[in-house]
């Protein structure tokens, strides 16, 4: 990941593992960062909350 980041939502899509929102210690977040196992390299995607949240709770449900 780009830094630290706690209390975030985690799930795994297409072999890919997205985390979703947290704090990084200072501020809540609501960014989104996508590791992909195969090239062993992270990604920061667009946020898909409009409000930034900690403790957040993700689901994975078929594929989506």
């Amino acid at each position: 990941m780009n830094g630290r980041r706690l209390q975030f939502g985690v799930a795994v899509i297409d072999d890919k593992l997205f985390v979703i929102g947290g704090r990084d210690g200072l501020k809540t977040l609501n960014t989104v960062e996508c590791y992909n196992p195969k090239t062993k390299a992270w990604t920061v995607l667009p946020p898909i909350m409009s409000i930034a949240r900690s403790t957040v709770g993700v689901a994975a449900l078929n594929g989506k």
